[in-house]
């Protein structure tokens, strides 16, 4: 599961508080409603972090199925752009060869429906031209397999920009989810729990330092100890002080 910093201290801080009241579950079964509060914490700390998961993984896969289609589909149009721009020239066809006089980088920063348009454009091309393009190289099975590589791709965007979508609208819940995590602690079982802070001090103890937020990715150096020539000179600026108050 892909986390944030913020995302996995929050979820460490719930696992903490989880287990301490798990193990002091006799002292919360005296409230009814201590226990309630209790029940749905965790389970609607379960239900967020299941959204969370789907919301990081259904893109994913699809993803990478987009990518390999793109760089199978830009690899036929740019043979069949140079085909075309060799044909327009030899044919003095200006507008077409420098319609197709297409730089190789254009490809790779040509993204999604664009990229979709373009390609489309230049399959027409190929298609008007196709018995003439036959001679410079670009054959009818060449035709064929560009056509298929921009179907291939077309259907990978369209299943890619809807498990985006997907993926946002899991996002948005498991946002509402963990919202009501936090408002659970915060409104019912850190109240419930200051209840018991005399009758149960060490139940109350370690649910307050559960309840904690500790950023474990901060590590703070330990201050270097002096060298001995260090303190050496400390001694002597010690003395020399001494010395100097005395006089």
């Amino acid at each position: 599961m892909l986390q944030t910093p913020k995302r996995a201290r929050r979820q460490t801080m719930w696992d903490g508080v989880e287990q301490v009241l798990d193990d002091n579950s006799t002292i919360i079964a005296k409230n009814k409603e201590f226990l309630n509060s209790v029940q749905d914490f965790e389970t609607t700390k379960q239900a967020c972090k299941a959204k969370f998961q789907l919301a990081d993984n259904t893109p994913k896969g699809k993803v990478e199925v987009k990518d390999k289609t793109s760089d199978a589909l830009i690899t036929s149009l740019k043979s069949a752009s140079a085909s075309l721009c060799v044909f327009a020239h030899k044919t003095n066809n200006t507008e077409l060869e420098t319609k197709m006089d297409i730089p190789p980088s254009h490809w790779t920063n040509t993204r999604d429906t664009v990229l979709v348009d373009e390609a489309q454009t230049i399959i027409d091309q190929v298609d008007a031209n196709a018995t003439a393009l036959t001679d410079h190289g670009f054959t009818a099975d060449n035709i064929t397999q560009l056509k298929t590589r921009l179907a291939n791709y077309s259907t990978a965007l369209a299943e890619r920009l809807g498990s985006t979508s997907e993926g946002s609208s899991g996002r948005e819940t498991a946002e509402q989810l963990a919202a009501k995590t936090d408002d659970i602690l915060v409104h019912e079982i850190d109240r419930y729990a200051q209840q018991v802070e005399e009758s149960e001090p060490e139940f109350y103890k370690a649910y307050t330092n559960a309840r904690t937020i500790k950023n474990l990715g901060i590590r703070h150096k330990k201050k270097e100890e002096k060298t001995a020539a260090a303190k050496t000179a400390d001694a002597k600026k010690t003395e020399a002080a001494a010395t100097a108050v005395k006089k």
